[in-house]
């Protein structure tokens, strides 16, 4: 399938992914996949991190579209959403994720089988479509996959069908579990009022709706965190440390309680989850090179070094602001809040010092939470874009 491009590329290494013409779907993903190792275990990080900035920008986007289409496998999706994390953790780079995972959840409810065709039936499905429209070309990748289907029978396979399993019903679960973990990427914001209006989002989608499972684990952690920093809640600080217990190999999850700690003054509870964030990272479990890509937490640490009287004195204040009632909020929407529906009018020194610091709390999750999506889809991109060389 031949990828149409508007962008002229500044160079090879710098143009977008799958917006390049005259290049394929695959070729594409296979380009993002080096660049993606590359940043995490190459000799020159810094060069292709800086590539990946311009590069990355559009391409869980993109790769959304051609799952969509049976062009790529899934795993695109997830290693351009972490590539997105690691290489423009703003706001800029990574708030549309929110509502690009809500698009990949939806595919779920496609009726015809959506998978990955090898070349020469991509470019027939291109040109089927051209000729007579999409639905057309749909139904042409729908026959090629029961032929698919009908050749592994032939070799012996197809067990789940002849069961009666809907052979497409792994593919949905698999979606709806990337769908929710590329979502909390863009939850959050550059202030403590983005953590307000960001916990709201995350209660409302992850802690009512889907198959617990596949909503993942991170999603609550992150909301407590927001709880600490954005609502002075000790509470919350108590139930994000019993969280981060259970997933003590995550860093971005040991990120989130050690900084609530630093701004709590829980020294060392701190101290613990800085120690094993620095291990899991020098560990090359994430990458050889996942030291120096966790920018903003080396940032948010020596920010608290040198302001952290000051971070705790107004989260302090924050703590101790007065509690309404709630101003007849139902009850539904108190729990969606949490405690920020509590809240009385926060003074605006205290939101100029703590909009600092959980910009900081968000970059180094985003970061990290992005090396973790890669450390997890990568291999599993390498594996299948290594079987279609083999079986091209």
């Amino acid at each position: 399938m031949l990828i149409p491009s508007e962008h002229p590329p500044v160079s090879r290494s710098f143009s977008p992914f799958f917006a390049e013409s005259g290049t394929t779907a695959i070729c594409e993903a296979r380009r993002l996949m080096v660049a993606a190792r590359e940043i995490l275990d190459g000799e020159d990080s810094d060069s292709a991190i800086e590539q990946a900035w311009y590069a990355v920008d559009g391409a869980a986007r993109a790769a959304v579209d051609l799952v969509a289409a049976g062009s790529v496998p899934l795993s695109v999706v997830e290693v351009a959403a972490g590539l997105t994390g690691l290489a423009r953790p703003k706001d800029y780079g990574v708030k549309a994720l929110w509502a690009l995972a809500w698009e990949l959840l939806a595919l779920q409810r496609r009726e015809a089988p959506i998978r990955l065709l090898d070349e020469d039936a991509l470019e027939m499905v291109a040109s089927m479509e051209a000729a007579c429209g999409p639905e057309a070309a749909r139904e042409l990748r729908v026959r090629f996959a029961e032929v698919e289907r009908e050749e592994q029978r032939a070799l012996g396979g197809g067990a789940d069908d002849a069961a009666g399993v809907d052979p497409e019903e792994g593919c949905r679960h698999e979606r709806e579990a990337a769908a929710y973990r590329i979502a909390v990427l863009g939850a959050g914001g550059s202030s403590r009022s983005d953590l307000a209006e960001g916990r709201a989002l995350l209660w409302e989608r992850f802690g009512r709706e889907g198959d617990p499972e596949r909503r993942g684990s991170v999603w609550e952690p992150l909301c407590r965190a927001f709880d600490v920093i954005g609502a002075g809640c000790a509470a919350s600080l108590e139930r994000l440390g019993a969280l981060v217990d259970a997933s003590p190999r995550s860093p971005a999850l040991l990120w989130l309680d050690e900084l609530a700690c630093r701004v709590a003054r829980e020294d060392a509870r701190a101290t613990r989850r800085a120690a094993l964030l620095d291990e899991a990272l020098g560990s090359a479990v994430f990458g050889r090179n996942a030291p120096s890509l966790a920018i903003s937490v080396a940032v948010g640490r020596k920010r608290l070094r040198e302001h952290g009287e000051r971070i705790h004195e107004a989260w302090r204040r924050l703590a101790a602001t007065r509690r309404g009632e709630g101003g007849g909020v139902a009850r539904e929407e108190a729990e969606q809040r949490g405690p920020f529906h509590e809240l009385s009018a926060v003074p605006p020194e205290v939101d100029v010092v703590l909009d600092d610091i959980a910009h900081a709390l968000v970059l180094g999750f985003r970061e990290l939470y992005g090396l973790e999506l890669l450390q997890d889809a990568l291999p599993r991109l390498e594996e299948l874009l290594d079987f279609e060389v083999t079986r091209g």
